[in-house]
């Protein structure tokens, strides 16, 4: 090795040895003030004090199995008074699995050490207003997993519970099972008091109840990017549902975000009740159920908006009821018919599993699948699921044959 802008031999490192991250140094545990005099060429900009970028942090307080500040998160969390603006701190969670309810601070953040390594796990509630985890305003949680395991006495299992305004979620996997309603990530707000945080880099699991939802956003119009969500093996399955109130819809935006929902007796990939949702970059995915639709559209006078999506339901891809209005751009329709009931469903660049493309000028009726060579596709994912078990995107060759995507 040799230092930067040096010249002569390298110093050979003995024994060889690669340089690589230390996982534990991402922050310093202390801060302190760093004296510039002895330093020189320092740009003025750094030398201020004032750096921008991401959040600095007052203190900082580790949080581990042994060795740390505290062994509990929500110790680690009661122990602080000062927090504000101007005193914003970090609790860094090393890697291990912590069996607690955690209710968040404002102005604290927790960042966990990866969400294959640090988890937080909880019992479930027979109230569903509340979570593993309870979200707080102006304060992040990251890299780490939460779930609710449920239980035989609770009616819900809820791992993430986001009632707030200002809350953000970053690189979270959110798991909920073995409870009669089970929902991963649940944004609730208050009436005429619609919450909007900011989500991403999301990964929602709901599965084993009777109603399982990934993404439940019940009077909360979030915006949500880069996430994936699952809810399935139960009578009900909903990836994402869409949950406002008359006269007073929500109005959540996705972008570059898959949703599942399969192997139950209904399964909805995206539900909107009282909702108006922007979709962009989207999959939506339902199957194996009794009914499976990839959107579904069910009361009042609202619009849906779906551009560059891809949209895929056994029983049909789009069901939209007389009082919705949803407009399809550049997307592709895959599986079962559209089920317009009279609604005002305009479509521009929509195509087929066959990459057909509608002829707008039949109106409503030319988006259902003409007959031909493809009308048995849909028996055959069904078959091929069952033989290989595959449950994610769905690829389909040129020769009508399934491979895993």
């Amino acid at each position: 090795m040799r230092a930067g802008n040096s010249s002569g031999g390298y110093t050979t490192l003995q024994p060889r040895q690669e340089l690589t991250p230390t996982p534990y140094a991402l922050y310093a545990q202390k801060t302190g003030t760093v004296d510039w005099g002895n330093i020189s060429g320092i740009p003025a900009d750094i030398a201020d004090g004032d750096n921008g970028g991401s959040a600095t942090y007052a203190y900082r307080i580790v949080v581990a199995k042994s060795g740390g500040d505290y062994s509990s998160i929500q110790t680690a969390l009661d122990s602080i008074s000062d927090n504000s603006p101007e005193k914003r701190y970090l609790i860094w969670v090393a890697p291990g699995i912590y069996s607690e309810w955690v209710v968040m601070k404002p102005w604290v953040d927790i960042e966990g050490s990866g969400e294959l390594a640090t988890e937080i796990r909880a019992e479930g509630s027979n109230n569903s207003f509340t979570g593993t985890v309870v979200a707080a305003n102006n304060a992040e949680l990251r890299w780490l997993t939460v779930k609710s395991v449920g239980g035989p006495s609770y009616q819900y299992a809820v791992a993430l519970y986001n009632p707030v305004t200002l809350a953000r979620f970053s690189h979270v996997t959110a798991e909920a099972y073995n409870a009669p309603s089970t929902y991963a990530l649940y944004n609730y707000g208050l009436a005429n008091a619609y919450i909007a945080p900011e989500i991403d880099y999301i990964t929602a699991k709901a599965y084993g109840g009777q109603k399982n939802i990934g993404i439940f956003n019940h009077y909360a119009s979030p915006k949500l990017s880069y996430l994936v969500s699952y809810a399935y093996n139960g009578a009900f399955n909903y990836g994402v549902y869409n949950l406002g109130a008359a006269g007073a819809p929500v109005k959540p935006e996705f972008s570059y975000l898959e949703s599942y929902a399969y192997d139950g007796g209904k399964n909805y990939a995206f539900y909107n009740v009282y909702a108006t949702p922007k979709l962009a970059y989207v999959g939506a995915y339902a199957y194996d159920g009794d009914f499976s639709y990839g959107i579904y559209n069910g009361s009042e006078r609202y619009n849906v908006w779906l551009d560059n999506t891809l949209i895929e339901g056994d029983t049909g891809t789009i069901y939209t009821t007389a009082t919705f209005s949803t407009y399809v751009g550049g997307s592709k329709l895959a599986g079962g018919n559209v089920q317009n009931q009279g609604g005002v469903l305009k479509c521009a660049g929509v195509y087929d599993d066959e990459y057909n493309f509608y002829d707008a000028r039949s109106g409503p009726v030319a988006l259902r699948r003409s007959s031909g060579p493809g009308d048995g596709l849909q028996h055959r994912l069904v078959e091929c699921r069952r033989e290989c078990g595959h449950k994610h995107r769905r690829l389909v060759c040129a020769d009508r044959s399934e491979r895993p995507g």
